[in-house]
C-alpha cells in the first residue's frame, strides 16, 4: 500500500510499504521505520503525532483510504495491497 504523510510545510511525504496480508496498519507502519505517537483511548489508539508532525490546538490527523475519510480508527485498519491511506491534518469544527 501507499502511505502519504504531510510535511512540516513541504510537499506530502508518499512511501510505499509492503507487509504480510492480514497486517494491521499500526504493525505495518512499525515494521516499515514510520515514526507515529499514539494516544490509547476506550475506542483504541489515536495517532498523535507522525514523524514531526505534531497537530496544533483544535487540529487532529484524520485518515484517509483512497481519498475517502476513513470510518475506522487506526488500531481497527488492515491495508490492502494497492491500497492508498493518507493522514491529513484536520481542524475540530466548534
Amino acid at each position: 500500500f501507499t502511505l502519504k504523510v504531510p510535511g512540516s510545510g513541504l510537499p506530502v511525504i508518499t512511501r510505499q510499504i509492503s507487509v504480510a496480508e492480514g497486517t494491521g496498519l499500526i504493525d505495518a507502519m512499525e515494521k516499515n521505520g514510520v515514526n507515529a505517537k499514539y494516544k490509547d483511548y476506550s475506542f483504541g489508539k489515536m495517532v498523535t503525532g507522525i514523524g514531526i508532525i505534531e497537530p496544533g490546538p483544535n487540529q487532529y490527523l484524520a485518515i484517509y483510504i483512497d481519498g475517502n475519510y476513513s470510518e475506522k480508527g487506526i488500531s481497527d485498519i488492515v491495508p490492502e495491497q494497492g491500497q492508498e491511506i493518507e493522514f491529513r491534518l484536520e481542524t475540530i469544527s466548534k
